[in-house]
Protein backbone atom coordinates (compact mmCIF):
# COMPACT_ATOMS: atom_id res chain seq x y z
CA UNK A 1 0.00 0.00 0.00
CA UNK A 2 1.36 3.41 -0.90
CA UNK A 3 0.31 6.89 0.17
CA UNK A 4 -0.60 8.48 3.48
CA UNK A 5 -2.15 5.28 4.88
CA UNK A 6 0.95 3.15 4.19
CA UNK A 7 2.73 1.64 7.16
CA UNK A 8 6.20 3.01 7.71
CA UNK A 9 7.22 0.12 9.95
CA UNK A 10 6.86 -3.63 10.08
CA UNK A 11 5.66 -5.71 13.01
CA UNK A 12 7.92 -8.71 13.35
CA UNK A 13 5.35 -10.10 15.76
CA UNK A 14 2.49 -8.66 17.81
CA UNK A 15 3.34 -6.18 20.54
CA UNK A 16 1.79 -7.52 23.74
CA UNK A 17 1.33 -5.74 27.05
CA UNK A 18 -0.72 -6.68 30.08
CA UNK A 19 -3.84 -4.95 28.71
CA UNK A 20 -3.27 -4.62 24.96
CA UNK A 21 -2.11 -6.53 21.91
CA UNK A 22 -1.13 -4.58 18.80
CA UNK A 23 -1.10 -6.52 15.54
CA UNK A 24 -1.82 -6.04 11.87
CA UNK A 25 -5.43 -6.22 10.77
CA UNK A 26 -6.79 -9.39 9.27
CA UNK A 27 -9.86 -10.08 7.15
CA UNK A 28 -11.53 -11.32 10.35
CA UNK A 29 -11.42 -7.76 11.73
CA UNK A 30 -13.73 -6.38 9.02
CA UNK A 31 -16.93 -6.39 11.10
CA UNK A 32 -15.21 -4.64 14.01
CA UNK A 33 -13.65 -1.98 11.78
CA UNK A 34 -16.98 -1.35 10.03
CA UNK A 35 -18.62 -1.02 13.47
CA UNK A 36 -16.53 2.03 14.37
CA UNK A 37 -15.50 3.50 11.00
CA UNK A 38 -19.10 3.45 9.84
CA UNK A 39 -20.23 5.70 12.69
CA UNK A 40 -20.71 9.39 11.97
CA UNK A 41 -20.11 10.33 15.62
CA UNK A 42 -16.71 8.59 15.55
CA UNK A 43 -15.65 9.86 12.12
CA UNK A 44 -16.11 13.49 13.07
CA UNK A 45 -12.78 13.06 14.90
CA UNK A 46 -11.08 11.30 11.97
CA UNK A 47 -9.82 12.62 8.64
CA UNK A 48 -12.60 10.87 6.70
CA UNK A 49 -16.35 10.39 6.80
CA UNK A 50 -18.12 7.15 7.63
CA UNK A 51 -16.96 4.20 5.55
CA UNK A 52 -19.05 1.31 4.32
CA UNK A 53 -18.17 -2.37 4.35
CA UNK A 54 -17.46 -2.09 0.61
CA UNK A 55 -15.07 0.84 1.23
CA UNK A 56 -13.19 -1.00 3.98
CA UNK A 57 -12.85 -4.47 2.46
CA UNK A 58 -10.01 -3.56 0.04
CA UNK A 59 -8.26 -1.39 2.66
CA UNK A 60 -8.16 -4.25 5.16
CA UNK A 61 -7.08 -6.71 2.47
CA UNK A 62 -4.15 -4.40 1.54
CA UNK A 63 -3.09 -3.74 5.14
CA UNK A 64 -3.69 -7.18 6.56
CA UNK A 65 -1.68 -10.32 6.97
CA UNK A 66 -4.22 -12.91 5.79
Amino acid sequence: MNGPDALTYVFAEPIVTKRLTLRLMTAGDLDDVVAYQGREDVCRYLLHGPRSREDLLPRIAEAGVD
